[in-house]
């Protein structure tokens, strides 16, 4: 016998923020801005793209480039973490 619980995905990208990519946002109220200005679907794949990453210190890099490159206007998902 196989049990299945399936509970409502709370979180409100439908992804988990990873803590890097937040406290990056929350220290940058320009890139946060800019960010909240999204659609949940491009927030989400912003949040799978730095999610892929495994290490935290690359996650924190990445998303530093990411604020860069939303302030300088750049918000095409496959552009956002080119130097």
């Amino acid at each position: 016998m196989v049990h299945i619980q399936l509970s409502e995905n709370l979180t409100p990208y439908g992804v988990e923020m990873p803590e890097e990519l937040q406290a990056v946002l929350q220290s940058d109220e320009d890139a946060n801005a800019i960010f909240e200005g999204f659609t949940d679907g491009k927030k989400r794949s912003i949040i799978y793209m730095i999610l892929r990453f495994k290490n935290s210190q690359t996650r924190i890099d990445k998303s530093i480039l990411l604020c860069e490159n939303l302030k300088k206007g750049i918000n095409k998902p496959a552009d956002l973490l080119k130097t």
